[in-house]
């Protein structure tokens, strides 16, 4: 896969009228009619694709598409029609949640939460959404990389609080969709890097200081319960073996007895 930033890469590929045979098996994960599913050639976490609305007829043409903020304000695309699109990509990432979670069991022997949301003020052209898992163990160059993911700094809008905006009062929807650029840009430089697990405080000073911290949370809050769990339901599984085949032997210990018992009755 290509590492070279390309802001318009993403139109090309919601363009593409057959997205399995024409993108490569590093770039495609799936697609349905209305979307196309790839690999995030920068990944900041263990698990993490972007979702295109795939380029159709006209208002879902690449002008309208370019990102969130453009979508819900374009003169051309109605509020009905917005709202359907999204509603959709719900949809289809749902399935794709699904997908990340089987292959999280095949990788890891479990799964553990999937973030969904859009970036305020993206830097690629053309809507997408992502579908990253909630460790960021990524790799991040500078901290507003990692700040654009944090899920309460406000940069980072999970797709279901969007698509609250949509049923709230007017003046809260008009207010949400403005999405003014320097606010959410701004948003994703604060000071000081917070880490991104529950009811955890620790807020680093540096990214290999995050890193470590990060890697250390994954451990103690996801990895490690997830393992001993897995333990245990293994060792519950081999008792119940254990027991079965004990069951199974006394049962047959029972059964030739019996057999025997009457072979002797009739002996006599």
């Amino acid at each position: 896969m290509s590492r070279e930033f390309n802001p318009f890469i993403h139109v090309k590929y919601a363009s593409l009228k057959d997205p399995e045979k024409q993108l490569t098996r590093d770039v495609y994960v799936a697609h349905t009619p209305r979307t196309v599913t790839i690999h995030e050639p920068f990944p900041k976490a263990t698990f993490h694709l972007l979702m295109l609305p795939r380029v159709g007829a006209p208002p879902f043409v690449p002008h309208n598409l370019k990102d969130l903020r453009t979508l819900l304000n374009a003169p051309e695309v109605t509020k009905c029609e917005a709202l359907d699109l999204l509603r959709g990509m719900k949809e289809d990432a749902e399935e794709i949640v699904k997908m990340v979670e089987e292959d999280m069991i095949k990788r890891t022997g479990f799964k553990w939460g999937v973030w969904v949301g859009f970036h305020g003020a993206p830097s690629k052209q053309h809507l997408h959404l992502h579908v990253i898992s909630k460790d960021l163990l990524g790799d991040f160059k500078r901290p507003d990389q990692y700040n654009a993911f944090h899920p309460e700094l406000g940069y980072f809008l999970q797709l279901d609080d969007v698509l609250e905006w949509f049923i709230a009062v007017d003046s809260t929807y008009d207010r949400e969709r403005k999405l003014p650029r320097e606010e959410y840009r701004q948003k994703r430089r604060t000071e000081g890097l917070e880490c991104c697990y529950d009811d955890c405080p620790a807020i680093l000073d540096n990214l290999p200081m995050l890193k470590a911290h990060l890697a250390q949370e994954f451990y103690a809050k996801i990895k490690k319960p997830e393992l001993a769990r897995l333990d245990r339901n293994k060792k519950y599984t081999e008792r119940e073996e254990t027991r079965k085949k004990r069951a199974a032997a006394a049962a047959q210990v029972h059964a030739e007895e019996e057999l025997q018992g009457k072979a002797n009755d009739a002996s006599h």
